[in-house]
C-alpha cells in the first residue's frame, strides 16, 4: 500500500510539472538590476530562454543554490580550451514576484539586491511587480516555497519545467532540454 501510495505521489509531480509543456510562457513585464525593461517571452523571440521563478521568499533562499550551476554552465563564457564546455545562445533569467504586501518594498529589495548580488548577473535577474495570480495557474504553481524552472522555445512555448531544491539530476534535465541552443 505504502508503495502504491508513494508511486502515485511521484505521478502527480510529474504530471503537474509537465502539465505546462507545450503552452505558451505567459507574458511578464519587469525590470532587471540594470533598470532596463525586459518582456518575456516577446525580448527573447528566436532564443531559448531559462527562467528560474520564486514565488516566496523561502524560494528565493532556494534559488540561490542554483545560481551557482546556471552561471556557471549557461552565463559564464567557457575558458579557452576547456574540455566539454559549451557555449549557449541562451537567454537567462532569475525572476523573483514581488507581489502583495512585499510590493512596498519593490525599491528597496531591488536597490538591496544591486549591492548583494554580483553585477555580471544584473541582467539576468528580472523583477515583476504585480499580481501573482496572473502566472499561478498558467505556470501551474502548487505553492510550494520552491523555486519553478522553464526552459522556453525560440517560439515562446514551454518544452521543459521543473521545480524543487537544487540537485544535480535535475540540473542534467535542464542542459538536456536547453542542448538545441549550444552554438
Amino acid at each position: 500500500m505504502k508503495v502504491l501510495m508513494v508511486s502515485l505521489a511521484l505521478l502527480f509531480v510529474v504530471l503537474s510539472t509537465h502539465a505546462q509543456v507545450g503552452k505558451a510562457f505567459p507574458l511578464v513585464e519587469g525590470e532587471n538590476l540594470n533598470y532596463t525593461e525586459v518582456n518575456l517571452p516577446e525580448d527573447t523571440e528566436g532564443k531559448y530562454t531559462l527562467v528560474a521563478v520564486a514565488f516566496s521568499r523561502v524560494s528565493e533562499q532556494d534559488l540561490m543554490a542554483w545560481s551557482d550551476p546556471i552561471y556557471n554552465h549557461f552565463i559564464r563564457k567557457p575558458d579557452e580550451g576547456q574540455l566539454f564546455a559549451f557555449e549557449y545562445e541562451l537567454d537567462v533569467y532569475f525572476l523573483p514576484l514581488i507581489t502583495g504586501a512585499k510590493k512596498l518594498g519593490y525599491k528597496s529589495v531591488m536597490n538591496e539586491m544591486q549591492t548583494t548580488v554580483d553585477s555580471l548577473l544584473h541582467q539576468h535577474v528580472l523583477f515583476y511587480e504585480g499580481k501573482s495570480k496572473h502566472y499561478r495557474q498558467p505556470l501551474y504553481y502548487k505553492g510550494e516555497d520552491v523555486p519553478y524552472f522553464y526552459v522556453i522555445n525560440p517560439e515562446g512555448n514551454i518544452v521543459y519545467a521543473t521545480r524543487g531544491k537544487y540537485n544535480s539530476e535535475v540540473f542534467q534535465k535542464i542542459i538536456n532540454a536547453v542542448e538545441p541552443a549550444i552554438k
